[in-house]
């Protein structure tokens, strides 16, 4: 029997040479054909095997928008289509978003990733999204999260951590082929900023990019803004400083910003952007009173004055001092 070379190959195989711009495709008779299979189910499989199989041809990638899961299975029967699968699946995995503002979630190609989720699982991914570039080492997280155990079972308890929240990404997670939503060497645990998402990293990046001059910009981080961070572990020390630091700059945010819109006139901005951040923390004065003049000035008594009672009253009872009268402020 004949072997079989480039030529032959792609005579029997029925294959067509395209020539890239530039030349670069001209090749050596003697060199393997590259070959990328578009649709792995059903012949497209079959194909797929048949090239990896064949000495002559090298797959170098697959397509099949419909199922990365079927891709990882069709691996088991070829080591050859191993990278290119894997380079797919992760190509083709849908990008997670944790709401960590307000009420926590987790949502996997806008949908809820799971109904109910280990509460130290999400911790570490809430923990995780408070840290420089995502990351932390072993040692960190053990320190911020099981601190009560020692290191052995606290390291157990990291592993059954990763474990379960890798298959809340994708139940078939198998290592080496599914999506990195979640990296750990042994040593630095971390997140795939490429494919997951924190509500209180986007709100970090518009404060740090933006001034309070750029109201629009404002608006859509008080918008974004549900509530502080990661309310369902509110007495976690780990989460404190993140959580405040973010709230306070956030309100900072917002009061600049209504000062800007009541001195040029714009009651409308000033309303919402008082009313959006009194929904999270009702007891932040300073806005409040941004709150009442935009009212005032917008010439809405009844807003005004409901307003002021519940100011009034905020700084008799909490703070002890009698409030200015409505027609002063």
């Amino acid at each position: 029997m004949n072997p079989v070379n480039r030529r032959t190959f792609l005579g029997a195989s029925g294959a067509r040479l395209v020539i890239l711009p530039g030349g670069a495709a001209q090749a050596a008779a003697s060199e393997r054909v590259r070959v990328a299979v578009i649709g792995v189910r059903g012949r497209g499989s079959d194909h797929a095997q048949m090239f990896a199989r064949n000495p002559a041809s090298e797959v170098v990638a697959l397509c099949d928008v419909d199922d990365a899961a079927f891709l990882r299975s069709l691996v088991k029967g070829s080591k050859q289509l191993r990278e290119p699968a894997a380079k797919l699946t992760r190509r083709l995995a849908p990008k997670a978003a944790l709401r960590d503002l307000g009420m926590l979630r987790l949502e996997l190609g806008g949908r809820a990733a799971v109904e109910t989720t280990r509460r130290k699982s999400m911790a570490l991914l809430c923990f995780l999204a408070t840290r420089p570039r995502l990351a932390a080492t072993r040692d960190e997280a053990l320190e911020a999260l099981w601190p009560e155990f020692n290191p052995v079972t606290g390291g157990n308890s990291l592993h059954q951590a990763i474990y379960y929240l890798r298959r809340i990404f994708d139940p078939d997670y198998r290592e080496g082929i599914s999506a990195t939503y979640l990296r750990f060497d042994g040593e630095v645990v971390s997140i795939d900023e490429r494919l997951v998402e924190s509500d209180s990293g986007r709100c970090w990046q518009l404060l740090h990019r933006t001034t309070a001059q750029d109201l629009d910009a404002t608006e859509q981080i008080v918008e974004m803004y549900h509530g502080r961070f990661a309310i369902d572990f509110m007495y976690e020390e780990w989460s404190t400083d993140y959580r405040e630091t973010l709230h306070a700059a956030v309100l900072g945010r917002a009061e600049a910003a209504m000062a800007i819109s009541l001195a040029a006139g714009d009651m409308e901005r000033a309303i919402r952007l008082g009313t959006a951040m009194l929904a999270v923390d009702p007891s932040a004065d300073s806005i409040e009173l941004a709150l009442l003049r935009a009212y005032k000035a917008s010439d809405r008594p009844a807003a005004a004055g409901e307003q002021y009672a519940h100011y009034a009253s905020t700084l008799r009872d909490q703070l002890g001092v009698e409030p200015p009268p409505l027609d002063a402020i």
